[in-house]
């Protein structure tokens, strides 16, 4: 037959076809969708094309006998493999990965065959498929030099501890390129028509699936179970993947079950069961058992949080009113109930909401994976909506999608932090079906205005009503443009600067925080944004997720691959840093923050970032950063895809990397363990060494007065790539200022696997050595486009060994003056005839040497000839009381009087930890409030309490709680400081009662809340001043 005829007669026979919507046999496709969706697809074109679409993506599977068909589902006695091997290529190696994270070649046509993209040779030698024919049997079959049987091939090189698997890759790539799509696209396609023909075919592999589900085992059936970690679980996928299994399986069952209510002849032919049977079996050998392995925390399906939680409300629906353990009930009480659990992964829902989401919104991973938490949780709160739980009510749900658009930088970029994104930064986390949800709860006109940004015609959901006209009447209520103004996740730790210019953005961000999923050793790491790029960018996600992967520990994830500092060569401690200051607004801008537990050696780690104005579309950054301790500092940038240029007499490039001329390219020079170890036969994220071994060419040189480095990018002609788009001419300059300096230039090899990623990228190191090492790295950089700003930086005298003072001349005549302090300092004579008293201070001249502009933080006085400007200073309170309903701390002193602070950023220091807050208002001269920051950072199950040893007892894991938090009770009261915790205690550093901690919400269970802020923390209250002349 005719494939494509086929397909055109189905469609067209199709086309006017409108669902029958009495046919809902689960509670997941209701029949207000159902009804929904008829009328969509009656009235509406864009709702016929998405009907059309799915016809024509499910058509081909009709052709497919039911007896080829159901072989796409995998026997459980063929291995799965996501890599072939940590090597990749037998021939060619490594070049393979040149082409992607799964970059091997297959089809359908050439089944159990894999194409090396790079050399073109094929693997494996033997027809595997006549071996499967032959029942597993004939081992005569496994023919040629690099025969694999499923359970891969032996190389000479390494053995059976690092086999090849050719087979296992194929099996399990071909589960998720045409296995799973085609489920899905039955399942779409039976939705649209109601045909009965695309139910068959979908039922056909749900019942296959349901045969072989309980022999699948992945530890036992794959590459990684079998050579890297015997208990890395999963059933036909690993853990985390096997909940898209899980969604799959149930949604296309939601779909189908009306079609499985009356006999099919052919399927019951195929199966050897009646249809009822068959049913039976797909509801309770596939999804009750799939629903079994998550509510016992078998470890089995084990996604991200809210991945399994997402699939096990869709068995719910599906298994609503059937009797079976565990219940739909169960299941609904697990997600929202589980107060003892192993893995936080399986932390009840209103308690991840408080421990795993951070108070701005942000879940507790690296960018994009949470923007999975995003979509995973608004799937759970619809899907809890139908059983009459609303979690949306919750305040920080609603921020869950405002955190987007927060982090989004320049307009256009978010910031590539641990495994997120790429080399560019571009992109933004945006997607249409949640914007679209959290409209529909929270009617924010911002909502709307993303959602027609992302799509002119947005609001066409083909279960809903749709509601484009609502949109674009409220997005017309947004005048600002997301995206372009400054902002500061101070719960995630990031802080950003920009100059809110929609034509020429620039921006500047610091990450001085902490998350816990795909993060990497990159606290205080700076990026910069101009002229459409990322100039200092963050690599991303690394070539590989696989902790096998040399390259992925010892430089991706590694400080060595940041814009930091790297301390007595090695990389930094994973501890949260905190905020010193954050000051957004016109003429400077300016965020400070400290983190001196990364390197236990050291007593100061502290980066402080100033963003200032030139002219629209024109600004500069001054960056700061202070280390005291250890014996060497190595402060290090690297630039984007750029020709790079110095005025330093760099040394020609020597053979060997920074971590020496003998030292080849990724060799483990300082981990005898793993420098011994067969290339990706080991963990290396046990490596805490110096990652010099990762950059190259080195050249280098001392620093002199007037150092500069710039790194001028490569937009066009042969050498440009992809990835790295910008305003032809851009450039980025880097003036030097610092004394007993060794300068170095290295190339560093960002992912070589992304399409259009650059070779290399140089890097920039600045070193400074000796006993009890006291430095402060002081960098002014300039991003352009052809014609540079800056003509000189000079470093000026000051009577403070800690006081950074420069004089910064331009281009146009006009001279700045830039001072920095880790701490205010008392008046102070400075050359030019300057005084300056404070902590930071900027003073602009223009080109008649008269002052145009000027900046005060934490200052009293900045002064030049007769002109002067006063400031406050800072002052400080320790807090008094707090009404944690109303997120609002009295201050024990009438500090208030006369200061301006709304919109500025006060600092709380509890005595072991630092929080900062936006003050969104005042009441009288005593009271901060701080709108919906809530300073709640965890809460606590108390399962049994102990006075005697101040103890609390709780299951609960804790991922953000330090010491000097405060332990309140349910009823909001104060009751001591945190003392220490550990798992299954928290442990209070004073005495109380066991009445201190009553059960205020009646509901059973004792809670414990600990607080960011409570009675007795010292506030720090900072004063800042601006002056543009008129």
């Amino acid at each position: 037959m005719n494939l494509t005829k086929s397909y055109l007669i189905i469609a067209v026979s199709l086309l006017i076809c409108i669902p029958n919507i009495a046919r809902s046999e689960s509670n997941l496709y209701t029949q207000e969708m159902l009804q929904n969706m008829a009328d969509n697809i009656a009235k509406y074109d864009w709702a016929q094309k998405i009907r059309d679409e799915a016809i024509t993506n499910a058509a081909r599977y009709l052709e497919i006998p039911d007896e080829e068909i159901a072989k796409w589902v995998p026997d459980p006695r063929i291995p799965r493999s996501a890599y072939v091997h940590e090597t990749a290529c037998p021939n060619c190696g490594l070049e393979a990965r040149k082409f992607g994270n799964y970059p091997w070649i297959i089809t359908e046509e050439e089944p159990y065959k894999l194409e090396c993209p790079s050399c073109g040779k094929i693997y494996p030698s033997n027809d595997y498929q006549a071996f499967v024919d032959s029942g597993f049997q004939d081992r005569s079959l496994l023919t040629g030099d690099h025969a694999d049987d499923g359970w891969g091939w032996v190389s000479p090189e390494y053995g059976e501890e690092q086999k090849y698997w050719f087979v296992a890759w194929y099996n399990h790539w071909m589960v998720n390129r045409r296995l799973r799509p085609a489920i899905q696209h039955l399942r779409d396609a039976y939705l649209y028509t109601g045909d009965p023909r695309y139910a068959h075919k979908c039922a056909v592999l749900l019942w296959q699936l349901a045969e072989y589900y309980p022999d699948y085992d992945y530890a036992r059936q794959s590459r990684n179970g079998l050579e890297i970690n015997p208990n890395y679980h999963g059933r036909l996928l690993y853990h985390t993947w096997e909940t898209f299994t899980m969604t799959d399986c149930a949604t296309a069952y939601g779909a189908i079950a009306s079609a499985l209510t009356t006999p099919d002849p052919e399927l019951e032919q195929l199966t050897g069961r009646s249809t009822a049977q068959v049913r039976e079996l797909i509801e309770e050998q596939l999804l009750r058992s799939m629903a079994s392995e998550v509510v016992n925390e078998t470890g089995y399906i084990a996604g991200n949080y809210g991945m399994h939680q997402m699939g096990l409300l869709q068995i719910a629906a599906d298994l609503q009113g059937k009797p079976g353990t565990p219940s739909s009930q169960e299941m609904i009480e697990w997600i929202l109930d589980n107060e003892e659990y192993n893995v936080y992964t399986m932390m009840p829902l209103y308690d991840a909401l408080s421990n795993l989401v951070l108070r701005d919104g942000v879940p507790f991973e690296s960018p994009s994976y949470n923007l999975g938490w995003v979509s995973n949780l608004t799937a759970i709160a619809e899907l809890l909506r139908a059983n009459g739980v609303d979690v949306t009510e919750v305040p920080r749900f609603k921020k869950l999608y405002d955190w987007v658009t927060d982090i989004i930088v320049a307009g256009q970029f978010t910031p590539s932090l641990g495994d997120s994104g790429n080399i560019s930064n571009r992109g933004r986390l945006w997607r249409e079906e949640a914007m679209l949800s959290a409209y529909r709860m929270y009617k924010d006109p911002l909502y709307a205005r993303i959602l027609l940004e992302l799509n002119a015609d947005a609001g066409q959901d083909i279960f809903a009503a749709p509601i484009t006209e609502e949109l674009k009447q409220a997005a017309a209520t947004i005048e600002t443009e997301p995206g372009y103004d400054s902002s500061h996740l101070a719960g995630y730790g990031l802080a950003i600067l920009q100059n809110s210019n929609l034509e020429e953005p620039i921006a500047a961000s610091l990450f001085y925080g902490y998350f816990v999923g795909h993060s990497h050793r990159d606290k205080m790491h700076l990026d910069l944004y101009a002229n459409g790029a990322s100039l200092l960018p963050d690599f991303g996600y690394p070539e590989t997720a696989n902790s096998n992967d040399p390259r992925r520990a010892g430089f991706f994830a590694h400080t060595v691959s940041h814009n930091t500092v790297i301390v007595d060569g090695t990389c930094q401690e994973t501890t949260r840093g905190r905020c010193e200051a954050y000051d957004s607004g016109p003429v400077c801008q300016y965020v400070e923050a400290q983190n001196d537990g990364v390197y236990p050696q050291c007593s100061q780690y502290r980066r402080s970032v100033a963003m200032i104005d030139v002219a629209p579309g024109q600004a500069y950054v001054v960056d700061v950063f202070r280390v005291d301790g250890g014996r060497q500092h190595d402060w290090l940038v690297h630039g984007t895809h750029a020709d790079f240029e110095s005025n330093l007499d760099l040394s020609t490039p020597r053979e060997g990397t920074l971590a020496g001329p003998e030292v080849e390219y990724g060799y483990y020079y300082d981990d005898e363990k793993l420098a011994a170890a067969p290339y990706g036969s080991t963990n290396y994220f046990t490596y805490r060494g110096s990652g010099f071994q990762f950059l190259y060419n080195v050249q280098e040189a001392p620093i002199k007065p007037d150092a500069t480095a710039r790194w001028n990018l490569i937009t066009s002609g042969e050498r440009a790539v992809s990835t790295v788009r910008a305003k032809e001419g851009a450039f980025l300059k880097a003036f030097l200022i610092g004394e007993d300096e060794q300068i170095f230039a290295c190339d560093g090899k960002p992912q070589q696997n992304q399409k259009g990623s650059p070779e290399s990228v140089k890097f920039l190191v600045r070193r400074r050595a000796g006993d009890n090492l006291r430095s402060t790295f002081t960098t002014v950089f300039e991003p352009g486009a052809n014609e540079g700003l800056i003509t000189s930086v000079t470093p000026l005298a000051t009577s403070h060994d800690q006081l950074v003072a420069l004089r910064i001349e331009l281009a146009s005549g006009h001279i700045h003056y830039y001072f920095n302090s880790p701490t205010p300092v008392e008046a102070t004579e400075i050359e030019d005839g300057i005084r300056f008293a404070g902590q930071v201070g900027f003073l602009g001249l223009d080109q008649a040497g008269e002052v145009e502009q000027a900046y005060l933080y934490n200052a009293t006085l900045l002064a030049r000839g007769a002109w002067s400007l006063s400031g406050d200073g800072p002052a400080k309170a320790t807090i008094a009381s707090c009404d944690y309903d109303e997120n609002s701390i009295t201050l024990a002193d009438p500090v208030l009087t006369g200061r301006m602070i709304d919109g500025m950023t006060v600092t709380i220091n509890t005595g072991g930890y630092s929080g900062a807050f936006e003050v969104m208002g005042t009441d009288g001269a005593r009271k901060l409030l701080f709108g919906d920051q809530e300073p709640m950072r965890s809460r606590a199950y108390v399962k049994q309490i102990k006075p005697e040893e101040r103890t609390l007892v709780t299951p609960t894991i804790f991922y953000f709680i330090e010491p000097g938090m405060h332990l309140v009770s349910e009823a909001y009261q104060p009751i001591a400081q945190l003392d220490s915790w550990g798992r299954g205690a928290l442990i209070a550093d004073r005495d109380f009662t066991t009445e201190q901690w009553p059960d205020a919400d009646g509901d059973g269970v004792i809670r414990a809340y600990i607080m960011e802020y409570g009675p007795g923390d010292e506030v720090m209250i900072p004063s800042s001043i601006r002056y543009k002349r008129p």
